[in-house]
């Protein structure tokens, strides 16, 4: 049962990452400079490792789930 409600933890917040993580057309914009587009960088670096850990721990409780 506690397996269960990580699971959908790890689900609804896979899925949660993956919308804020998209893209925008507008997000950058010719006023930037380069320390900010290094800074954007590195925070979707982060939040793709982010994604990454969520879908291993996801993908883990389901096989346990069937186990």
């Amino acid at each position: 049962m506690v397996i269960k409600i990580f699971w959908y933890i790890f689900g609804f917040s896979t899925i949660f990452f993956i919308l804020i993580n998209i893209p925008n057309s507008s997000g950058i914009g010719l006023s930037m400079n380069q320390n900010q587009l290094f800074n954007i960088k590195s925070n979707k670096l982060f939040m793709q490792q982010i994604i990454a850990f969520n879908v291993l721990i996801f993908l883990v409780l389901t096989v346990i789930l069937l186990l």
